[in-house]
């Protein structure tokens, strides 16, 4: 009784003595909680570009929010070429894959948040006034996954490996599947950037994605680890990290993200963007009006602004572009209501095949899909701080036409102008970079049959052979004079090689096979699809497997299944998005051009080559050529398709293999070759045997060669870099 009296008098006293609140106390701003193992952490993949001149104030609004939400928030740079403001020093395959993928907007600056839809129901927003909402809501969705990542050094100064695991926050509303896990290697870079008082050369980029290393399903509790060389194209590997994150693989949305640095990272400290708008005139306006964005000087409505190329003009995609100066708007206070932009080019004979608007920054900056000869955009909210200008282009078959090219630019409210320009664009041809233009291939002398070495003092002796034209026939050990005899129709296209590492147990590649069997059955003989089924974890035994699928993983840094590289140039191309990059660079005219034919009977192949510089090209002298036998129609297992799928497009063998007493691998490259020569090599059809590169391993055997489901590709290629000049492919019915 006496304890139960005393703790009912201790709770008096503890609730008598308590504070009383004041207003002091209610409503107070918290700091932001610091982030914990259950914090979601938002990706954002903010589009940009080193010619876009709004992006540096994006930049720095997204920095502000990092600040304001510290480790909440991972921002990547996505330079992609399909916007139109890259330059190749930053510009991304991978970026401008997934650009394609998700069929955003040609403007930038702009951004996803987890690949989830925004307000308006769109995933891509190019309305800096409103990411900061649109932030603050994804930030209060709950973690329903915890996801840890380790970088380490594997080899000190040139390998890293990476350990992620992924775990359940919430057991009642996770499931237990398979999850995509995707890692990215980004960097920060000091590089050009255009703004509106010029190039600024020591621009801090940050976190500018640079490679994929590694696309995989990833299941709960499960860790993934994954060992990768340095890349040696990274501008500093201390400015380099590494971003994990998990997806949907139905819908594609990111559920969590990580972020950490590599063991050898230096932080990045530079200054950070300038804020455009303490650039801005204090003096007030009662309606918009124009200024000069690099002095903050008015200018009057109807203003003509001359426009001269700031550099000589020259081709980027077939067209030359001129940029107008900068303006920007100058406010009235209070509310602003939306305005109309209406561009009209004046100038007569405007179009997509001549010259027009090639671009239009606003609030942001939009790449056009062609030539326009005018411009409209409704509803645009203007702020103070957007840079304002347009983009000329003259296109290819325009560039030698100079003149005078005038741009009307009106802003109007309620149909009626508000204030317009007048963008007067004057080329002349001295704004014409000097482009020596391609050297017309001199004609390729006949080489004289060698008389000239042999002054006999009788003339009749030269005469008597007579010889008619096929005597090049005769077997001369020696080279022919370069480019040898041109007896080979110009290439207007490129025959373009697509190498698919792939695995008949990896559940994503069957879209990609598909995704290839669909792009093959649209562009027809020049895309040149080669599966390289190489793993022995995702393959059936070695039914599949080639001896020569080491030494290309080995050059290609493959990284997770399906991978997919163009040629040579370690161009990465998504299944999903594969038709664009390949017909495009099927329309690019090739270095060199090709006569290939093959004859075979149950046991040999023959091949019958000879390349030769086409027209106007000047190819690399030191060349290879590399022979690949490839077979279709191998009825096998392939995941989530068919326990009797066709395989088609498989890599048997490289013909230039080892077996001829080689020691080196430098064989997967083919065989030394000169142009003009007339190559002819008979290559045996070898038990199709697997031979694993551990000499303990007893070769395996794996499915017959079955030469009528056959064909071969030549591949030229340059004897250094590796890059594919052309290539031919025959069948072997």
């Amino acid at each position: 009784m006496y304890r139960v009296c005393f703790l009912l008098c201790s709770l008096f006293l503890l609730l008598t003595c308590s504070k009383a609140p004041v207003e002091s106390d209610r409503w107070q701003r918290r700091s932001p909680d610091a982030p914990s193992k259950t914090t979601h952490r938002i990706l954002i993949e903010k589009y940009t570009g080193q010619e876009c001149v709004n992006c540096p104030t994006a930049a720095t609004l997204l920095e502000g929010l990092q600040a304001t939400y510290p480790d909440r928030l991972i921002v990547v740079s996505m330079h992609a070429a399909y916007t139109g403001q890259t330059l190749p020093a930053l510009r991304s395959g991978e970026a401008d894959a997934y650009a394609r993928y998700f069929h955003i907007q040609r403007a930038v600056p702009g951004i996803m948040l987890d690949r989830c839809p925004l307000s308006d129901g769109k995933i891509y927003s190019t309305s800096s006034a409103q990411w900061a909402g649109e932030i603050l809501t994804a930030l209060q969705r709950p973690a329903s996954l915890d996801l840890s990542l380790q970088v380490q050094s594997e080899k000190v100064g040139t390998a890293w490996s990476c350990r992620v695991k992924l775990s359940s926050s919430d057991q009642r509303t996770v499931s237990s599947g398979n999850y995509l896990l995707t890692l990215w290697l980004v960097e920060d870079v000091i590089a050009p950037q255009k703004t509106a008082s010029g190039t600024n050369s020591t621009f801090l980029h940050r976190n500018v994605l640079r490679h994929e290393l590694a696309k995989t399903s990833i299941t709960l509790d499960a860790p993934f680890t994954q060992a990768f060389a340095i890349p040696n194209d990274l501008v500093d590997k201390t400015k380099a990290k590494i971003i994990a994150f998990v997806s949907d693989p139905k819908d594609g949305r990111i559920l969590e993200a990580r972020l950490q640095s590599v063991p050898e990272a230096i932080p990045t400290l530079p200054d950070k963007p300038q804020d455009p708008s303490t650039d801005q005139p204090k003096k007030g306006v009662s309606t918009p009006t124009f200024i000069d964005a690099t002095t903050g000087k008015p200018i009057p409505s109807d203003q003509l602004i001359t426009c001269r190329p700031e550099h000589p003009l020259v081709l980027v995609d077939g067209v030359a572009e001129i940029t107008s100066p900068y303006v920007r708007l100058l406010l009235p206070e209070g509310k602003q209501a939306p305005l109309d932009v209406e561009l009209q080019v004046t100038s007569q004979g405007a179009g997509a095949e001549t010259h027009g608007l090639s671009g239009v920054c606003l609030e942001s900056c939009q790449t056009l899909e062609k030539l326009a000869s005018s411009y409209t955009l409704r509803g645009y909210k203007p702020r103070s701080t957007d840079l304002i200008g347009i983009h000329y282009g003259l296109s290819k078959s325009w560039t030698r036409r100079t003149g005078i090219y005038e741009v009307k630019l009106y802003l109007k409210q309620e149909g009626k102008i508000v204030t317009s320009l007048t963008y007067r664009f004057v080329v002349t041809e001295k704004d014409y970079a000097k482009q020596p233009e391609p050297p017309t291939p001199k004609p390729t002398p006949t080489p004289p049959v060698p008389e000239e070495p042999k002054p006999t003092p009788t003339p009749p002796a030269p005469v008597v052979p007579k010889p008619t034209p096929p005597a090049p026939e005769e077997p001369k050990p020696g080279p022919l004079p370069p480019g040898g005899v041109d007896d080979i129709p110009e290439a207007h296209k490129t025959h373009v090689v697509v190498f698919d590492f792939t695995g008949q147990y990896c559940g994503y590649c069957a879209d990609a096979l598909q995704s290839i069997g669909r792009t093959k059955k649209k562009l027809g003989e020049y895309f040149l699809p080669v599966a390289v089924q190489a793993s022995g974890r995702y393959n059936n035994g070695a039914e599949l497997r080639c001896e020569d699928a080491y030494m290309f993983e080995y050059f290609y840094g493959r990284t997770g299944y399906p991978n997919l590289f163009m040629g040579t140039n370690k161009e990465k191309v998504y299944p999903s998005n594969l038709e664009w990059p390949v017909s495009n660079a099927i329309a690019q005219k090739p270095q060199a051009k090709i006569r290939f034919t093959a004859t075979n009977t149950d046991q040999t192949v023959t091949v019958h080559f000879k390349a030769l510089p086409n027209n106007g090209m000047t190819p690399t002298s030191q060349v290879r050529v590399l022979f690949l036998l490839i077979q279709s129609n191998i009825i096998a297992y392939q995941v989530h398709l068919s326990a009797n799928y066709s395989h088609q497009h498989v890599l048997r063998r490289g013909l230039n293999d080892w077996f001829d007493g080689r020691k080196t691998y430098q064989w997967i490259w083919g065989d030394p070759y000169t142009f003009g020569e007339d190559f002819t090599k008979t290559f045996k059809f070898s038990d199709a045997r697997f031979h694993d590169h551990r000499p303990e391993v007893e070769p395996q055997d794996s499915r017959p060669i079955v030469p009528k489901d056959c064909e071969v590709i030549a591949i030229l290629l340059d004897e250094k870099t590796k890059t594919f000049l052309n290539a031919a492919s025959v069948s072997l019915k």
